[in-house]
């Protein structure tokens, strides 16, 4: 795999998303929406919105699965070692420039907070983070203080000389991801430091799919090739809405804090058309738009991603934190100047079955110097998004071009 993100220092995020299955029995409780400081879910929403967006019109025919949540923690620890215009970018980046970054901190902890308990067996959701500093380099106590207190970050000195410290670290990652991610960094050059954070989600579907239903059916790819997949059919009805050019509906997980939305395109149009509308306020309306019922066809599919993020958060305005000369990483040491970001890359992984879904992605950041009808059927290219609707929040979103 590629690199992990580094600073002359290394940055490494891991995002993880587990499966999700049968409805929920005894144990799960009845879901409540969490207030939650609204910058914060509405900036991240944005930021996450933005980031797909960039990958997708990179790649529009390629399948993409991105943990947003997991970008935006990692970004977030980062940000408490930046400083002057470093700090000011990754604040605009991150919509997090009218918050003063102890409120930042403290809204990210009541955000992972919330997170960490879902009340519901039928879904288990962890986040983890990490920092992994070379042997004898100095860090600014307040550094670490903050990622440890706002973020729960475990903090660890390695020999980064020895081949030891490849292994711990993608041990670690390996634990946090449930074996999904078993790698995150491959070698260590001249990086000082590696911010990781974890993801994992496994849910099971509040209504499963009958496996004695699942047939060979066509997929039609972007370029109009058809594949045959496995397509699951679900008997259970859901709600939908029926937007310009798209139908959108949502699959529980559990006791439905969690949901898996889909999109699907209308045949005479494609996802580049559906992206134009999608933006964080539009997502909202739509989902709160469901109404009447609708049967669901889906692939089962299993989708392994990888991508370095440098470009597109540079495209995002994260521009001198990668920039050797204009770097400005002094909340992390102040003498230090040749501190920048050498990489930031995530890893995903996503299975959808009958019973469920599982994701896993690890981001790595381095410092060195269609038309209602009785059944949705998705059989072309379609978006999905794994969202907790008791916060707002997206933990993962994605598009899927060839489930084969």
């Amino acid at each position: 795999m590629r690199s992990a993100t580094r600073l002359h220092r290394s940055l490494l995020f891991l995002l993880l998303l587990g499966g999700c299955g049968d409805p929920s029995g005894p144990g799960s409780e009845p879901w409540k929406s969490i207030q939650l400081d609204e910058r914060i879910v509405h900036a991240y929403t944005d930021f996450g919105l933005n980031l797909f967006g960039a990958l997708a019109a990179d790649a529009p025919a390629s399948n993409i699965f991105v943990s947003p949540t997991s970008a935006a923690f990692a970004l977030a620890m980062t940000y408490n070692g930046t400083a002057g215009e470093t700090a000011r970018q990754m604040a605009r980046a991150l919509g997090v420039e009218g918050m003063t970054i102890e409120d930042a901190n403290r809204a990210n902890r009541e955000w992972l907070d919330a997170l960490a308990s879902t009340g519901d067996r039928k879904v288990e959701l962890s986040i983890a983070n990490s920092l992994w500093i070379r042997q004898g380099f100095p860090i600014q106590p307040d550094f670490l203080e903050r990622n440890q207190t706002f973020y729960q970050a475990e903090v660890q000195e390695l020999d980064f000389s020895s081949p030891a410290a490849v292994k711990t670290i993608n041990d670690w990652a390996s634990r946090s991801t449930r074996g999904r991610i078993p790698e995150i960094v491959d070698e260590i050059g001249d990086e000082v430091l590696f911010l990781v954070n974890a993801l994992y989600f496994k849910g099971d579907w509040a209504h499963q799919f009958d496996k004695r239903r699942t047939r060979p059916e066509p997929f039609t790819l972007p370029n109009g090739q058809r594949k045959s997949v496995q397509m699951m059919r679900q008997e259970m009805k859901f709600p939908y809405y029926r937007g310009d050019g798209f139908a959108l509906t949502s699959l529980p997980y559990g006791s439905g804090r969690f949901s898996m939305v889909l999109a699907l395109p209308d045949e005479q149009s494609d996802l580049a058309g559906f992206y134009a509308k999608l933006n964080a306020a539009s997502l909202e309306q739509w989902i709160a738009g469901q109404a009447g019922t609708i049967e669901v066809a889906l692939p089962r599919f299993t989708v392994e991603w990888e991508e370095t993020l440098n470009d597109v958060l540079i495209a995002l305005g994260i521009e001198d934190a990668f920039d050797e000369l204009r770097a400005d990483f002094a909340g992390i040491n102040p003498n230090r100047r040749d501190l920048h970001i050498s990489e930031v890359k995530q890893k995903t992984f996503l299975k959808v079955d009958e019973e469920g879904t599982e994701a896993a992605a690890v981001t790595s950041v381095g410092v060195q110097p269609t038309s209602a009808s009785p059944a949705l059927i998705f059989n072309r290219p379609f978006f999905l998004a794994i969202r907790d609707n008791a916060t707002g929040t997206v933990l993962f979103m994605g598009q899927i071009t060839d489930p084969s």
